[in-house]
C-alpha cells in the first residue's frame, strides 16, 4: 500500500509518498482533500491545517479527528475487499483501516480433471445415463442383466453368461459350440417325444419355441440340445442319458411311467418313491413352490387345479439322501418329508435333468395351461437359456 502525507506550509501543499513530492493546488480556505486507490483498497483522507492551534475546520461527519499541538485533522480510511474469481481460483485482497496492513486470501476449487490445491471425486455413477471413464455404456434406467447395458455398465455381450430379453436367444457363458447353446448364443434343437408330444404345441406355441416332434416313446440321447418327453415314457426300458448331459444336453420329463424299469431309471439319478397314479384332490393346495430357483420364478407360489386329473403323478422325491447337485423345487399338499414333485440335477459336463411328476399333457384344461404348464415352461427355458445356472 502507498502510503501519504499531507503537508501545508507557505501556501503550497505537497504529498510525501513513498514515489516521491507531489505539488498541489491548496484552496483559499487552506484545505486540502486527497484521494489514492491502490489495488484493491481505497484510502479516503481529509485534512485541515491551521497556523494557528485555536483555528479548526468542522471535521467531516463520521471522521475520527485526531489534534496535535499545531495541526488539526480528521481523517477517514475506508477499508474495502477486492475480489477475483479466474479458473475456478479466488482470490481477496484486504487492507487494514488501523495499520495499513494488507492481506491476500485465497480459495482454490477443483474442477473435473484439473487440480488447483485440493481434489474434488468428480467420477461418474453407473445408472446416471452418461458413459463416464471406466464405463462401456449407460442407459441410465434402462441398464440392466437383461438388457444391452448390463447394471455394471458393461455391453451385453455374446458369451458373458446374460440373456438380452427378446433379443440374444440364450448366453451359457461358454465356448462349447455343441451343446444347448451355440458360441452364436443360439438355442440348439428342440425334440418333443413321449405319449402325448401331440398336446405339447398347447404348451410350447404361445411360447413362441421351435422344437420338432417325433412319435418315439424314448428320444435318443446326444439327438439335440433339449430333448422333452411329455407324460409317459412308456414301457420300454430308457436309454443311457449319461453321455448327453456330459455332453452338456438336456432332458425334460413331464409325467411319468408305471413301469418298474422307468422306477430303476430315476433311481439311477434322483431319490425318490414310486406309488401307483394318484391325485392330489384330497389336500389344498395341489402345488406349493419351494425355494428360489428361475425354473418356478414365473409360477404361482401355490396352485390349485381346477381339474383334479392335472394332478395326477405316481412319484415322489425324498428330502433325504438327494446327490449333491438335486434341487427340489416344489411339492404336493400331501403331509409328510417324501412330496417333492419338481426336481433338477446338474451334472458336471453342464448337461442337466429335470422332472416334472404332474401328468399335465393330455389333462390341461385352460386355466391350468396358461396359469401353471406355460409359466413352468417358460421359467424352464429361459434357466437354459441363461446356461442353467
Amino acid at each position: 500500500m502507498m502510503k501519504t502525507q499531507v503537508s501545508a506550509a507557505g501556501g503550497r501543499c505537497l504529498i510525501v509518498a513513498a514515489f516521491g513530492v507531489l505539488p498541489l493546488g491548496c484552496g483559499d480556505d487552506g484545505t486540502t482533500s486527497a484521494t489514492t486507490t491502490e489495488a484493491g483498497s481505497t484510502t479516503a483522507g481529509t485534512t485541515t491545517s491551521s497556523s494557528s492551534a485555536s483555528t479548526s475546520d468542522t471535521p467531516t461527519t463520521g471522521t475520527p479527528t485526531s489534534t496535535d499541538a499545531t495541526t488539526t485533522s480528521a481523517t477517514t480510511e475506508a477499508t474495502t475487499e477486492a475480489t477475483a474469481t479466474t479458473d475456478g481460483a479466488t482470490s481477496s485482497t484486504t487492507t487494514d483501516a488501523a495499520t495499513g496492513t494488507t492481506s491476500d486470501a485465497t480459495t482454490e476449487t477443483t474442477t473435473h480433471g484439473t487440480t488447483t490445491g485440493s481434489t474434488t471425486d468428480m467420477a461418474g455413477v453407473c445408472g446416471d445415463g452418461k458413459v463416464d471413464d471406466g464405463e462401456e455404456c449407460d442407459n441410465g434406467a434402462q441398464n440392466g442383466d437383461d438388457g444391452f447395458c448390463t447394471d455394471a455398465c458393461v455391453n451385453n455381450v455374446c458369451g458373458d453368461g446374460l440373456v438380452i430379453a427378446g433379443f440374444e436367444a440364450c448366453d451359457d457363458g461358454n465356448d462349447v459350440d455343441t451343446d444347448y447353446c451355440s458360441n452364436a448364443c443360439a438355442t440348439g434343437k428342440i425334440v418333443v417325444g413321449g405319449s402325448f408330444y401331440p398336446k405339447m404345441p398347447l404348451i410350447l406355441d404361445p411360447l413362441g419355441v421351435a422344437y420338432e416332434t417325433e412319435d418315439k416313446m424314448w428320444i435318443a440321447p446326444n439327438s439335440a440340445g433339449l430333448i422333452i418327453l411329455s407324460d409317459e415314457g412308456g414301457m420300454d426300458p430308457p436309454p443311457d442319458y449319461g453321455p448327453h448331459f456330459a455332453a452338456g444336453l438336456h432332458l425334460l420329463i413331464i409325467g411319468g411311467a408305471s413301469a418298474p424299469s422307468f422306477k430303476t431309471f430315476l433311481d439311477g439319478h434322483f431319490a425318490c418313491t414310486q406309488a401307483m397314479w394318484h391325485q392330489s384332490g384330497d389336500c389344498n393346495d395341489d402345488w406349493k413352490t419351494g425355494p428360489a430357483h428361475p425354473i418356478t420364478a414365473k409360477m404361482p407360489a401355490t396352485y390349485e387345479f381346477e381339474w383334479a386329473p392335472v394332478s395326477g403323478h405316481n412319484v415322489h422325491f425324498h428330502d433325504l439322501g438327494q446327490p449333491a447337485d438335486v434341487k427340489l423345487l416344489g411339492s404336493t399338499c400331501h403331509n409328510g418329508a417324501d412330496n417333492h414333485v419338481l426336481v433338477t440335477r446338474k451334472y458336471p459336463g453342464g448337461g442337466t435333468f429335470t422332472y416334472m411328476a404332474f401328468h399335465l399333457g393330455d389333462w390341461l384344461d385352460t386355466p391350468s395351461l396358461m396359469e401353471f404348464a406355460q409359466p413352468f415352461l417358460r421359467g424352464y427355458l429361459d434357466w437354459l437359456a441363461q446356461g442353467a445356472p
